[in-house]
């Protein structure tokens, strides 16, 4: 920028640092006025340097919104109730009650508890703007959450010996884990921050643990120590990401237990939740752990949510696979690893009417199969269970610094910058 042209909008894709970050940082007026080159155009000049930061890391040393602070937080589905219909959300609103809250009784599964997304309610800009989120998907989510609890795991052989990997939108995961906190071990894995211009919408998964903290909390200490496990995932963490000048890149890999844990823990099949039939195999980051499984000899299951449908029964509303009593057993048919119990009826009230008929939907013929991917044979150290190494550019953003202070930062992580300076 030259002073011909010093009146000019600064370029869409600049977002900078707030005059209060940037006097915190102790850059004096004038290294201000070197880095802004406005009167000599030495924009760009060599004292500037460019590079691509962990996003994260960025969020939490300059504020979860960072290069967006006057930007809101769009949380769709917002609520000033909880999902026992009262305010005891509130009391659950800082880190340290949300992550007591949510931390496994199960010292088996504790290890692989992910407070990452709750830890960012402790920057009170975000938790000034969060508050519970409720959807009718999150309603449809946590009925089928129950359903595989009371009427799948419930009629297997060994429930202990099933674990439950549910990789739905990052609110339906919530809620389908809560319909499940009765039978199983509650374990989120949410590994991001929320921001403003996020590519993966953390603000909704938040604000759904927020929902369902009180209930979550009550239940957890009534779930026996050998129960299984239901892992919660966002299946938005691998969401495309196109443009870096309108995108916050906060994606990140998930993480799960590898096969030696699985084993130690009796686990022999993995039931995977996704969204619908439209999703065919697990996600990109899961491929090489999912295929690892399946050599071990644990069974992979692709439960699509949607095959656990509405149905209206005399003692209300139920969800069964197929939608009815006499398809609903068809899940241990198209799945006979999981082993049946036919003398579970009784317990599980759950009996065929009538003549059993098949489901309107086919047996899926899923298995993990190796495929090449962004993840393929990188694992990442130093942390429980088997994650990802994030390939280059994924979860990152590209920041402008000077004597190692950030004075600017682009909306989303990649790409090269294509000139301006500090605007204030």
């Amino acid at each position: 920028m030259t002073a011909a042209d010093g009146n000019a909008a600064p370029p869409t894709w600049w977002h900078p640092m707030t005059r209060r970050q940037f006097a915190a940082g102790g850059v004096g007026l004038a290294a201000a006025a070197a880095l802004a080159g406005v009167g000599a155009g030495t924009a760009g000049c060599s004292s500037d340097e460019e590079s691509e930061e962990d996003s994260l890391a960025l969020q939490r040393k300059h504020g979860w919104a960072i290069g967006q602070e006057t930007r809101p937080l769009v949380l769709p589905g917002t609520t000033g109730v909880d999902s026992r219909g009262g305010t005891d959300w509130r009391r659950y609103h800082t880190p340290s009650a949300l992550l007591a809250a949510l931390t496994p009784n199960s010292a088996e599964w504790r290890p692989f508890f992910v407070p990452t997304l709750i830890q960012s309610l402790g920057q009170a800009t975000l938790k000034a703007r969060v508050m519970p989120v409720f959807t009718p998907e999150m309603q449809e989510a946590c009925a089928r959450g129950e359903a595989i609890g009371r009427d799948l795991l419930a009629a297997t052989e060994s429930p202990r010996s099933t674990l439950v990997v549910a990789d739905l939108p990052g609110r339906q995961s919530v809620a389908l884990a809560a319909g499940l906190a009765g039978a199983a071990h509650v374990v989120p894995t949410f590994d991001n921050w929320p921001h403003p211009l996020g590519v993966v919408p953390a603000g909704e998964t938040l604000g759904a643990l927020l929902y369902y903290a009180a209930d979550l909390d009550a239940r957890k200490g009534g779930v026996a120590a050998t129960a299984p496990a239901v892992f919660a995932l966002d299946a938005n963490r691998l969401a495309p990401y196109n443009d870096p000048d309108t995108q916050f890149d906060n994606r990140y890999p998930a993480r799960l237990p590898d096969v030696a844990t699985l084993k130690s823990r009796g686990v022999r099949a993995v039931l995977y939740v996704v969204r619908d039939r439209t999703v065919e195999r697990e996600l990109d980051d899961l491929n090489d752990l999912f295929v690892a499984y399946r050599q071990a000899g644990i069974q992979v299951a692709l439960l699509p949510a949607v095959d656990l449908q509405r149905s209206i029964t005399p003692a209300g509303v139920r969800y069964y696979y197929g939608g009815y009593p006499h398809t609903h057993f068809y899940f241990f048919a198209y799945h006979p690893y999981f082993g049946y119990r036919p003398a579970l009826v009784a317990r599980t009230r759950v009996a065929f009417v009538g003549t059993p008929r098949a489901p309107a939907f086919g047996r899926l013929g899923y298995s993990p199969v190796a495929r090449p991917t962004a993840f393929s044979g990188h694992r990442l150290g130093g942390a429980p269970g088997v994650g990802r190494a994030r390939p280059s550019g994924f979860g990152r953003t590209s920041v402008r610094s000077s004597g190692g202070r950030i004075t600017g930062v682009r909306a989303g992580g990649s790409g090269s910058f294509r000139g301006g300076g500090f605007f204030g």
